[in-house]
């Protein structure tokens, strides 16, 4: 009969790995992409496998939200009239004014970019502190539970990635489900997620170990954009037109993922990048 092991301490957990409490093992990715592309399907499988995704597109709304200071710059750039009668932002009124004057542009952007990469900022670190903390106590309460004290010192040698699939091999039959629970929540614990929708003119890449870009064809980005955000068709070629192309963001990304198929082939290309991550870190 196997001996459960009660007296494995939080240190010999860090032991295991002694670089994952040093930010490297958790690795943050960027995910990159012009209108269209996919961006929001990715995030969302994302968050559905269990990872953490900061927006900056998400953020941005926040900090326009009423009675945030970012709407007095606002209104005292731009007019009053670009705020409602609720003191939240007329984001439709603003747009007509910025959308095709640079200059104008130019001035919005200077005043929401501080107060995004803030809460960007703010948001990772707490996303690394968080997968962190987890990745250690996963490990500490669950992945060794099971394995005899040989067995243990063996898994002090090895990293947390490989330490988890020696805790489902010393297993019994009944703890293999909970031991692949596991697995999947140390996975999980390997990468935290940034996108946005302007991601290298916000130079989000230097906050990343590895950009992920997604690239579809114009016309699908297209189809897609007017059925999500029910905006005229000129008008999404005109913003498509003011972002990077995707050759140019084909050549400053890590990862290259093209979204010209189903939802489900979008899936199985990210599970692959998943799987990547436990191989890589």
């Amino acid at each position: 009969m196997k001996k459960e092991n009660k007296n494995y301490t939080k240190e010999q957990s860090l032991s295991c790995n002694e670089n994952y409490t040093k930010e490297p093992s958790l690795k943050i990715i960027g995910i990159a992409g012009g209108i269209g592309s996919g961006k929001s399907a990715v995030t969302k499988y994302l968050r559905k496998c269990g990872f953490i995704v900061v927006d900056a597109d998400e953020i941005s709304h926040e900090v326009t939200a009423a009675g945030h200071p970012s709407l007095n710059e606002i209104a005292e750039e731009f007019g009053a009239e670009t705020l409602r009668a609720d003191g939240s932002l007329d984001r439709k009124k603003l747009a007509r004014i910025v959308f095709n004057d640079k200059d104008k542009l130019g001035k919005l952007n200077s005043i929401l970019h501080g107060y995004i990469t803030s809460e960007v900022d703010i948001k990772l670190e707490e996303a690394v502190l968080d997968r962190g903390e987890k990745a250690v106590s996963n490990r500490d309460e669950k992945a060794v539970s099971g394995c005899t004290d040989d067995q243990v010192s063996e898994c002090e040698k090895q990293s947390i990635s490989e330490c988890g699939k020696n805790a489902v091999s010393c297993c019994t039959d009944d703890q293999v489900s909970e031991c692949g629970n596991n697995m999947t929540q140390v996975l999980n614990n390997k990468a935290v997620f940034l996108v946005a929708p302007l991601f290298f003119e916000a130079e989000y890449e230097k906050k990343c170990g590895e950009v992920w870009v997604i690239v579809a064809s114009r016309e699908n980005r297209l189809k897609r954009a007017i059925g999500r955000d029910g905006v005229k068709a000129n008008d999404i070629k005109l913003r498509m037109d003011k972002q990077i192309t995707d050759e140019e963001l084909k050549t400053r990304g890590d990862v290259i993922i093209k979204n010209d198929g189903t939802i489900k082939e979008l899936k199985k290309r990210i599970d692959e990048l998943i799987t990547k991550l436990d191989q890589n870190t």
